[in-house]
């Protein structure tokens, strides 16, 4: 195995009901060199979260069922390991308040800045990697993150 096979890209899971935003995030992130996916609730988001190894969830607030905030504090039950952030179109400190006690490591308001999103969610990736990597049992790898920004 080259060392060329041993890099994989940051798995960034993103939960946004609105589809033209997914849309966004998830090309922003891509062209930034992240692999990105997208689910549209907390349901789906905890299906794919059970069943794959994902670096960041990244979350919107407002969501059908579950809000980002519960999404976050179950999602961190489950894997501690996993970065989370929180997004929302709201400016409220109440709702910022929220994401950030259910233990979100990051909080966005919309619009989204395609450069900050891609560099914060990359600092998320590098955090979330060094976590697993200092968990009992983990396997150690390498792991890059490419940023660019420049294309936007």
């Amino acid at each position: 195995m080259t060392r060329e096979d041993q890099i994989a890209p940051g798995r960034v899971l993103v939960v946004e009901d609105d589809e033209s935003t997914a849309l966004f995030v998830t090309r922003v992130l891509q062209r930034g060199g992240l692999d990105a996916a997208w689910v549209s609730d907390a349901e789906q988001a905890s299906v794919l979260l059970a069943d794959s190894s994902f670096d960041v969830l990244l979350a919107d607030y407002r969501l059908p069922g579950a809000d980002g905030a519960e999404l976050v504090r179950a999602t961190r039950q489950l894997l501690p390991e996993i970065a989370t952030a929180v997004m929302t179109s709201f400016k409220d400190a109440e709702v910022e308040r929220a994401a950030r006690s259910s233990g979100a490591d990051d909080f966005f308001e919309k619009p989204l800045h395609p450069s900050s999103l891609i560099s914060r969610i990359s600092e998320l990736v590098l955090k979330a990697r060094a976590s697993h990597l200092r968990t009992p049992g983990a396997a150690p790898g390498l792991f890059q993150v490419d940023v660019v920004a420049a294309a936007f």
